[in-house]
Parts: structure tokens; sequence; C-alpha cells
């Protein structure tokens, strides 16, 4: 099992194993990361969340993951928005705009 302090682990431009994860598409280690405690709200280096790594790369569904449940109500509850993640020029281009 993993620990939080492993999942919460950055490197040189502050991305988690989440961030990765999720810019990669990969549904079942962003499950894992996300049970096993990974924060859905931390921002890297340029400020960018997991989240809008989804929305960039396109993988609607690790997107879709990420914006249901208690992964979105924990990004509502910030007031992050989780709808306002990305701009409106990278909604557009996958279709989430």
């Amino acid at each position: 099992m993993l620990g939080t302090e492993r999942v919460q682990n950055t490197d040189d431009s502050g991305q988690t194993p989440l961030h990765l994860a999720a810019s990669e598409g990969l549904l079942d280690c962003v499950e894992m990361l996300v049970e096993a405690g990974a924060d859905v709200l931390l921002k890297d280096s340029i400020g960018l969340m997991p989240l809008d790594f989804s929305r960039i790369w396109c993988h609607r569904t690790v997107a879709r993951y990420q914006t249901k449940g208690t992964v979105h109500a924990k990004i509502e509850e910030e007031g992050n928005g989780g709808e306002k993640a990305c701009s409106s020029l990278v909604q557009g281009s996958c279709g989430y705009g």
C-alpha cells in the first residue's frame, strides 16, 4: 500500500505521481493514487492541477473521474470550480466547453 507521503512527492516542476498519471490517461493509477490520499488540488510550479493535465491531453475518462463524486466535491469545496480548471481554449479543443 502506498503511503500518503509517497503519493505527495513532487519532482522539480512540482508535479506529483497523480499529475503524471492524469497526463498519461492512466485511469487505474489515478484511482489508486486518489484512494491512497493523493491531493487532487495540488498545483505544480505553473499552477496546473492533475485535472488540468487530463483535459490538456484529452483524456476524457480520467477527466470525468476527477470531476465526479468525492474528487469533484473536494475541488468544488476548495473553490476551484472543477469546470473552470482549464482555459476555454483547452476545454474547447477537447470538446469540454
